[in-house]
């Protein structure tokens, strides 16, 4: 059975202006830890167990930003499904 996995992301825009976090990741593997090569992106990442969707991503957006002073001005109704071939 696939794993399912709820996730929210974030746009953020001020006037004409877009903001991207850069994602640094690391992996630690049989051969010792070393980073993968960050990407910019859009802020996102997984609901939590009891958290609506407006919840995940406002921590999300604070989690990747460390800002509090966003605020949802509108959500999309369509959703985006996807799976990994094994």
């Amino acid at each position: 059975m696939p794993k399912i996995r709820q996730a929210v992301g974030a746009i953020i825009r001020q006037e004409q202006e877009y903001l991207l976090v850069h994602k640094v990741k690391g992996m630690d593997g049989p051969h010792g830890s070393r980073s993968i090569p960050g990407i910019w992106d859009f802020p996102k990442g997984g609901i939590q167990s009891g958290e609506t969707a407006s919840e995940a991503i406002l921590r999300e957006v604070r989690e990747e930003t460390g800002g509090v002073c966003y605020r949802i001005i509108e959500q999309f109704a369509e959703t985006i499904d996807f799976a990994f071939d094994k």
